[in-house]
């Protein structure tokens, strides 16, 4: 605008100076002739500037007004751009967070998953465990937000803790009961080769009675002829006894595969639980967010028709 107005001046100031040139030039003929014409030189790097005719002031208002606008749209769009690239920033920067929390359900599932089946293995080597899991119903990444920046290097530290000293108690165990089946191994070998001497020895006794007197040899045929009764009458029952036992073995395999089987399936049933929670807890998370941003939207809206009123009202 200032430059228009300058440039006005200027152009009025060198009207009424150029007026009393003309003049003389009009009237001495003779003078012009003789006077060179003097000519501008121009650079070739300098471009040429166009200055636009302004009639009245509102053309010259209309021209600022026209100026501006294009000013204004420039920045509108610069904005815009901006706007764009911090909401794809923002898109990104959720759709990895939403990742890294998923990523974290999954350790988490996994790490208690573990910690309850090293908990049931150890109870079965031994009854008197008294570990305990903690069973808090809150979600882990409710936790991990209630905690502060130092206290999740310790929480973290416990939980390592506490599955190294269940893990180390397996093994434990683990060695007790193999120390105590090579005993038992040695104690069954011992009495095995007791057997076979006291056999052994009770064969060689016999031949060595025949030579005594007819009385002891009589009283020696009588004891003879009642221990074959005796381990005849012994036979059949540790027969049915060891078929007894052979029974009790295979329904006890039979009722660990089950064991197994039951565990396994409802191992599977509870991660599936655990992450149908973490499922839900994360919907309820984004379900109160949504009703968060309705709720901002709803007043910003409010506002707005507020103001349409008040802008009709003064028009």
């Amino acid at each position: 605008f200032t430059l228009v107005i300058c440039c006005m001046k200027m152009k009025r100031s060198f009207s009424e100076d150029t007026k009393p040139d003309n003049d003389l030039l009009h009237g001495s003929t003779s003078q012009l002739d003789l006077t060179p014409v003097s000519k501008r030189l121009i650079s070739a790097a300098s471009e040429p500037i166009s200055f636009i005719r302004i009639s009245s002031l509102e053309e010259l208002d209309k021209r600022a007004l026209q100026l501006q606008n294009k000013k204004l749209w420039e920045a509108l769009m610069e904005r815009r751009a901006a706007i764009a690239e911090m909401k794809e920033r923002i898109e990104h920067l959720e759709n990895r967070q939403t990742k890294d929390d998923a990523l974290l359900c999954v350790v988490n599932r996994y790490w208690n998953q573990l910690d309850e089946d090293s908990l049931i293995i150890l109870q079965r080597f031994d009854s008197d465990a008294e570990e305990e899991i903690s069973t808090s119903t809150e979600s882990f990444l409710k936790q991990l937000a209630s905690w502060d920046k130092e206290e999740v290097p310790e929480k973290l530290q416990e939980r390592v803790h506490f599955s190294k000293r269940i893990i180390a108690r397996i093994l434990s165990s683990y060695e007790k009961m193999v120390t105590h089946q090579s005993r038992l191994r040695q104690l069954l070998g011992n009495t095995s080769e007791f057997s076979s001497k006291a056999s052994d020895n009770s064969g060689s006794s016999v031949p060595y009675g025949t030579h005594s007197s007819d009385s002891e040899g009589n009283n020696h045929s009588t004891g003879t002829s009642q221990e074959p009764a005796s381990t005849a009458c012994s036979k059949p029952g540790t027969v049915d006894l060891h078929e007894e036992i052979a029974l009790l073995n295979k329904e006890n395999s039979r009722l660990q595969t089950l064991c197994t089987n039951l565990h396994s399936k409802h191992r599977q049933s509870s991660l599936r639980l655990r992450e149908l929670q973490d499922l839900a807890q994360a919907n309820s998370d984004a379900a109160a967010e949504w009703q968060a941003k309705y709720e901002d939207l709803d007043y910003k809206l409010a506002e707005s028709m507020k103001q349409v009123t008040r802008l009709d009202h003064r028009l």
